[in-house]
């Protein structure tokens, strides 16, 4: 391709452009799946282009790009579900877990929205929800399992986390969860063993072992 001005298309404005058809009347599905995140101002943030920076390189408080990340949980969702409910766009959200800790209102704002447009609120607390936590645990890019394989491998957390250039969320998700487990006095054995291995020096071999060794309970609708 020889370079050009413009490219290798011709300029037109998008006011002049011709309607855009697919053969045979076909219509092309738009997935709506707006990423909601919430970035604390004492940990490590992105960088300027949404890279990720090392924890011993990184420069916290980062006022400057948590800013922008904290006015779209504050702001910009909300203007963007008045936008859907306007024009009856239905739509998923992806959602890091320190969301439903930090901003419940977002959570509740989604579940309602999604009902009055005829969702079955069973779906936002199901495969959608269950589906990304099989991801983070499983998938090799996810920073949360990655955690998990070098504290199995016999690492320090304190390494692991200096070393790593984003924010493993699952590491403070883990200990707010297990807080609010003691205020409600819901049993979370897992939550428990996983807050023993990240910050009372637990090894993970001795953590599977009392979850296996648990008394045999009922898996759904005993506390």
């Amino acid at each position: 391709m020889k370079p050009a001005k413009y490219g290798p298309f011709k300029y037109r404005p998008i006011k002049g452009r011709p309607k855009l058809t697919w053969p045979d009347g076909a219509k092309v599905a738009l997935w709506i799946n707006p990423n909601v995140e919430f970035f604390a101002l004492d940990d490590v943030m992105p960088g300027n282009s949404n890279e990720r920076v090392a924890r011993d390189h990184a420069h916290v408080p980062n006022v400057r790009n948590w800013a922008v990340r904290d006015y779209g949980n504050r702001v910009g969702i909300w203007r963007l579900m008045d936008t859907m409910t306007k024009h009856g766009m239905r739509g998923t959200a992806a959602l890091n877990s320190e969301v439903c800790n930090h901003h419940p209102e977002v959570i509740a704002e989604m579940v309602r929205l999604g009902v009055v447009m005829g969702a079955d609120p069973r779906t936002f607390y199901g495969l959608s929800g269950v589906g990304d936590l099989v991801l983070t645990c499983t998938g090799a890019l996810s920073r949360n399992h990655t955690v998990g394989v070098r504290l199995g491998k016999g690492e320090r957390l304190e390494t692991i986390l200096g070393s790593m250039q984003a924010v493993a969320e699952g590491v403070r998700t883990a200990k707010a969860a297990l807080g609010l487990a003691r205020r409600y006095r819901v049993d979370m054995p897992i939550v428990q063993e996983i807050s023993a291995v990240l910050f009372e020096g637990k090894s993970c071999r001795k953590a599977v072992t009392d979850l296996m060794e648990r008394d045999a309970k009922p898996e759904k609708g005993q506390p």
